[in-house]
């Protein structure tokens, strides 16, 4: 039934209880290792000690680093020990900090018992070994049901070293990085149509993709370029709904491959580095089509596993080298 004064009658309740715990605890001069919360205990007692714990200057002078809290659920109306359970692991979650529930049953009685348990490196061992035990001596089933946590802590704990940029060794990197030599520029491009819904709203020429119109694409592209083949490109047919078109000229050559549907792929190599180039070639498609460049990959291709681009072989030229190999230069 609800009192008007009830806050205030809780309120004083929980400082009786504070200070009733902290004399004994200084009697004793320690600190709390074991909280059941038994059968008797009313849900009135849970929300005052609940109170009490959620405080963090009280949890540092009430409980010990590695403590337990018990509290049993013999009857189906006390499912809310549970819940305070869950609060304690809440409060003090951590990788070590652990929840499980023991579940003992006869044919005609089940009991649950809760645990929390602030820190245990041996918990999942030691509560194996207690509900074996009782199991036991009193000839009932149980079973560890929804642990969590219980992960180990380790005390062997150092800093890690902590390296300077000298202790490395980069003689073989800067070795690999002076050997490269830049013989060609690779460039792959991946085209897509636009979304289908442009396309049927639209409902051009642009719309269409074929294998005529690949290949018209293809002669009007290379117009653009003013590139002097050394002969005529190649068209295979054969693959699928899609085809593949290829030309070679003394400084380079492009496979143009197109899937069939709403892809068109753009593999060129030219001895040249000359991104312009490549653009020029490449807006015939997205102009003409409703094609989009959706992946640009710029490749250098040349001997030492080269990977770096001709504005990094310029710094080798002029013996600037890369930052991270200035104590190298001179050797």
């Amino acid at each position: 039934e609800y009192q008007n004064d009830s806050v205030a009658r809780k309120y004083s309740c929980e400082k009786i209880i504070l200070a009733t715990m902290k004399n004994n605890l200084q009697k004793n001069e320690g600190l709390l290792d074991v909280l059941v919360l038994d059968s008797s205990a009313p849900y009135a007692m849970a929300q005052i000690f609940h109170t009490i714990a959620a405080r963090s200057k009280n949890r540092g002078l009430l409980f010990s680093d590695n403590f337990l809290v018990l509290a049993p659920i013999v009857e189906p109306e006390d499912n809310w020990r549970r819940g305070f359970l869950n609060k304690f692991w809440a409060m003090f979650r951590s990788d070590a900090t652990v929840r499980s529930d023991i579940i003992f049953t006869t044919e005609k009685k089940r009991v649950e018992v809760g645990i929390f348990s602030s820190v245990d490196n041996m918990y999942n061992h030691q509560v194996l070994d207690v509900t074996r035990s009782i199991q036991g001596r009193l000839n009932i089933t149980g079973h560890i049901h929804n642990l969590k946590g219980g992960l180990p802590v380790s005390t062997d704990y150092s800093l890690p070293n902590i390296s300077l940029y000298s202790d490395y060794d980069l003689l073989e990197s800067y070795s690999q990085w002076t050997s490269q030599t830049q013989v060609g520029f690779q460039t792959i491009i991946q085209m897509e149509m636009q979304d289908r819904h442009q396309r049927i709203r639209l409902k051009t020429e642009k719309t269409r993709l074929s294998r005529e119109k690949i290949r018209s694409l293809f002669d009007k592209a290379f117009a653009e370029v003013k590139v002097k083949r050394s002969m005529e490109p190649h068209q295979f047919n054969d693959l699928g709904d899609g085809c593949s078109i290829a030309a070679f000229w003394p400084r380079g050559s492009v496979v143009v491959l197109w899937d069939g549907g709403s892809h068109v792929g753009i593999n060129w190599f030219t001895l040249d580095e000359d991104d312009e180039f490549t653009s020029s070639f490449v807006g015939q498609f997205t102009r003409l089509t409703l094609l989009k460049v959706v992946l640009r990959d710029v490749i250098p291709r040349g001997l030492g596993r080269i990977v770096s681009i001709s504005a990094d072989s310029k710094q080798k030229q002029n013996n600037t080298g890369p930052a991270w190999a200035l104590s190298f230069e001179g050797e």
